[in-house]
C-alpha cells in the first residue's frame, strides 16, 4: 500500500513517465480513466466491486473512496474495536495486493 500511497506501482502512467512505450493509458479492466494508482484502487469499476464484496465480508457499511490515502485509513472507523479494525485493515491491504496481482 505504501507504494500505491507514493504513486510508485507500475501502472501505464508510470510506466509511460519512464519512457516506456506503452499503447494506451486507458485501464485494461474497464477500459475508463488512465491507468494510475488512484484510479486502480478507487474509481475503476472493477475496484468498486472489490471493494463492494470486502465489505460486505467484514460486515461493514460499503467501501467509498476518493483516494489511495482514503483507502488505506478506511479501517479506522470501521468498529469501535480496535482489533477488528485491525483485521478490516489487513483484509483491504491483502485484497488491493491480490487485486493488483490480476
Amino acid at each position: 500500500m505504501w507504494k500505491a500511497l507514493q504513486d510508485r506501482l507500475p501502472t501505464l502512467e508510470g510506466l509511460s513517465k519512464r519512457n516506456i512505450h506503452v499503447e494506451s493509458l486507458t485501464c485494461k479492466l474497464c477500459w475508463e480513466g488512465t491507468e494510475n494508482s488512484e484510479h486502480l484502487l478507487t474509481s475503476c469499476y472493477v475496484a468498486s466491486i472489490v471493494w463492494d464484496f470486502v465489505s460486505q465480508w467484514c460486515g461493514i457499511p460499503n467501501i467509498y473512496t476518493f483516494s489511495v490515502r482514503d483507502l488505506v485509513k478506511v479501517h479506522k472507523k470501521a468498529f469501535n474495536n480496535k482489533q477488528k479494525n485491525k483485521g478490516v485493515q489487513a483484509i483491504s491491504c491483502t485484497a488491493a495486493l491480490v487485486y493488483l496481482e490480476i
